[in-house]
């Protein structure tokens, strides 16, 4: 059975456009936090603000300190810098989680956090798809490749909203199995990269046979 994919829309994509400058980085570090901090969009930031906010502080002073020029002091600045940029990325991922599952509300939402909106078109080509095996309760999955340094995530839900996480592949196909003839099973998929987790995949639906 062919699959059927769900109503494809323009995506609204979170961007953290983090500054190159460390005072600057420093300054939109605290921004983001002061705009999630008591958001009812976010009731639990992962990771927590407070733990991000030890972080900035710990970078703000490697800051000042790197200034000096003392040995060793612009390298501990620049490994504090990578874990707050770490955290923002994260958060990041997290606001585009929320944001993905309020879709009428998801520029609103990441811009409440401080972050920047990106809107993505989907590609006419198949960029994923999911069909069923010869072998009952398979359902073979596939995606277009990525690079040579990236690795495939895979999701199934039986209702398009709760999902379920597959074996992540580094091919861009996976198979799977176990599933019961005559339900109706969600996938969807995402690129990983050097970079981090891509956005997911429009949602494409089938009933298993």
């Amino acid at each position: 059975m062919a699959a059927n994919q769900i109503n494809p829309i323009r995506r609204i994509i979170a961007v953290l456009k983090l500054s190159k400058r460390v005072g600057e980085a420093i300054i939109q570090a605290r921004a983001i936090v002061q705009s999630m901090t008591d958001n009812d969009f976010f009731p639990s930031p992962s990771p927590a603000l407070a733990t991000v906010t030890e972080h900035i502080d710990a970078l703000e002073t490697a800051q000042i300190a790197a200034q000096t020029r003392a040995q060793g002091t612009v390298e501990a600045r620049n490994a504090a810098l990578a874990i707050v940029a770490d955290d923002l990325r994260d958060l990041t991922y997290y606001v585009q989680n929320i944001a993905d599952a309020n879709s009428a509300n998801s520029e609103v939402i990441i811009e409440s956090a401080g972050l920047q909106v990106k809107r993505v078109t989907p590609r006419t080509t198949t960029e994923f798809e999911a069909k069923n095996s010869p072998i009952s309760g398979t359902v073979l999955l596939k995606a277009r490749a990525g690079t040579t340094r990236s690795s495939h995530d895979w999701q199934s839900s039986i209702n398009g909203n709760q999902w379920t996480a597959l074996p992540s592949t580094l091919q861009a196909k996976t198979t799977v199995t176990g599933l019961n003839p005559g339900n109706r099973i969600y996938f969807r998929h995402r690129l990983v990269t050097k970079d981090g987790p891509q956005a997911w995949s429009q949602t494409i639906s089938l009933v298993v046979t």
